[in-house]
């Protein structure tokens, strides 16, 4: 919006200017670090119909610059304008690369890349290993059926079942359920494993791990209490439909000795304890 500036005529008219007399052009806004300036050429830097810079020459000589030099320089300008583009490109995508690296490599769970071809392992990050207990390049040797007993808790063989996981996963999209592995060291541990097709024409899975052992103890232990729950449910109804206080105590022992897996326990009432007298 600078009116004595060629370089801002040039970006608003979008086309090249020259000027081969400053001293009589009206727009001209001279340069300090060129005090000798006597003609100037302005060359908006394109990409499409977006102007990203203007491509500037000055000399020192009056009517330096032609229609040729305008054209020659509009070429320039033309691949100078592509070349700082693919740099901002490359730039914003390392950029990108490097912020999903970063998720990937600092994520909770253990993400690896699964070549489908070679049913190995591509690409890890440092809590797959953590979890499989191996480091990335002996990681990268094996794939899931190295990493998994041979048979999951359904009873299933690990070949069938993860080939089905596979294919729901290749179909739809994505695919999500309880997997049980083994580590290097020969431990297993429950998991669950989401599986997201990658985009090109070789196939590949994003494969995400995440270590369920803890959610597994507490839903066995809500089980168990349940089941305690009950127990203890049955037992009280069982003492509360009898008429005497022995045949309570006695229900209460026997359940809760067979409830508890003990011995048979004989429990009996004896007064005379009770009132301390023969």
């Amino acid at each position: 919006n600078r009116e004595q500036s060629l370089v801002a005529r040039a970006a608003r008219e979008k086309k090249g200017v020259t000027v081969n007399d400053v001293t009589a052009a009206p727009d001209f806004l001279p340069n300090p670090l060129l005090p000798h300036t006597r003609s100037e050429l302005a060359v908006p830097m394109m990409i499409g119909e977006q102007v990203i810079g203007v491509f500037d020459v000055q000399s020192e000589t009056v009517g330096r610059f032609t229609d040729a030099d305008i054209d020659i320089q509009t070429t320039l300008a033309s691949q100078v304008a592509s070349a700082v583009q693919n740099a901002r490109l490359f730039d914003q995508a390392e950029a990108a690369r490097q912020e999903a690296k970063s998720l990937v490599e600092y994520a909770a769970e253990g993400i690896l890349v699964l070549d489908l071809t070679t049913g190995l392992f591509t690409e890890s990050n440092e809590n797959a290993e953590k979890l499989y207990g191996l480091p990335h390049d002996e990681l990268m040797k094996v794939g899931p059926g190295q990493m998994s007993p041979p048979r999951q808790p359904d009873g299933r063989d690990w070949a069938e079942k993860a080939m089905e996981m596979i294919g729901i996963a290749m179909e739809k999209g994505t695919q999500v359920f309880e997997w049980v592995h083994v580590n290097a060291q020969g431990t297993t541990f429950p998991c669950e494993i989401r599986l997201a097709r990658l985009p090109g024409g070789h196939p590949r899975l994003r494969v995400t791990v995440t270590d369920i052992t803890e959610r597994k103890r507490l839903e066995e232990l809500t089980v168990q209490r349940a089941r305690q729950q009950e127990m203890l449910n049955l037992i009280t109804q069982k003492i509360q439909s009898t008429t005497t206080i022995e045949s309570a105590l006695q229900i209460a022992a026997r359940e809760l000795g067979h409830a508890l897996g003990m011995k048979p326990t004989v429990v009996a009432l004896d007064p005379a304890a009770l009132t301390g007298k023969e």
